[in-house]
């Protein structure tokens, strides 16, 4: 078989046809598609890594959050502690105040209800004494004491001092002055008190002389507005400075 140089153009031509057309119509149209995968692979991968570090930023951010929330739970947890502890503290000082508040009124109390007692204690033992000592005192009772009752008043009578006389010389008798006596004295007796009365106001003074039961032993002289004496029941002080005043 001969070498027929028109067929093996022929078929270069052909070849170059058959390329040209692969190249405009298959290869052209697949670099096109394979391009353009590649660039949506691309853009798929860079989406993907644009969301992972999305991803990773919002991690991130949730284990800020996390920590932040457990770091303020902490704090919230401590304050609260502390709170209870001050509350705590508050109560128990409050507790203890009125538990002290309640004990000093107690103690008040019991103190008020020992005070009256005593007091109670104090006047049964004071109207024992009052009663033991009137009683026995009216045992002693009779003109012998009554006697030396009125010497002691004539002593005093005459030893008062400037501020007493001034008192009773500020308002002398009118009249006849009352004198009371638990016994009627002799007339030496009698006689001896109406001068020491007349010496005190530099003036005779009458007197009405009466019995008392109540004075038990001595003698009580009333005035105008004063009254002066010396009995057993109840000796007066008028002769040191000090004197009973009567309406």
């Amino acid at each position: 078989m001969g070498f027929d140089a028109t067929t093996f153009v022929l078929e270069i031509v052909n070849f170059l046809v058959l390329l040209w057309l692969l190249t405009r119509f298959l290869f052209r149209p697949v670099q096109a598609f394979i391009a353009r995968r590649q660039q949506e692979a691309e853009s798929a991968r860079q989406a993907l890594a644009d969301q992972g570090r999305q991803l990773e930023e919002e991690r991130a951010g949730l284990a800020r959050q996390r920590s932040e929330q457990e770091l303020a739970r902490d704090a919230a947890l401590r304050q609260l502690a502390d709170d209870i502890a001050a509350e705590r503290t508050r109560r128990m000082a409050a507790l203890e105040q009125a538990l002290a508040d309640e004990r000093a009124r107690a103690a008040a109390r019991m103190a008020a209800q020992q005070q009256q007692a005593q007091r109670q204690l104090d006047a049964q033992a004071a109207t024992r004494a009052d009663a033991f000592l009137r009683g026995y005192l009216a045992r002693l009772a009779g003109p012998e004491l009554e006697q030396a009752i009125i010497g002691l008043f004539l002593h005093d009578l005459a030893a008062l001092d400037d501020a007493a006389r001034h008192r009773l010389l500020a308002s002398p008798p009118d009249g006849p002055v009352e004198i009371a006596t638990a016994y009627l004295p002799g007339d030496t007796l009698r006689q001896r008190v109406e001068a020491s009365l007349a010496a005190l106001f530099g003036k005779p003074v009458g007197a009405r002389w009466s019995l008392d039961p109540a004075v038990v032993a001595g003698l009580i002289v009333k005035l105008d507005g004063h009254v002066i004496g010396a009995t057993l029941a109840h000796a007066l002080d008028a002769f040191a400075g000090r004197s009973e005043s009567a309406s």
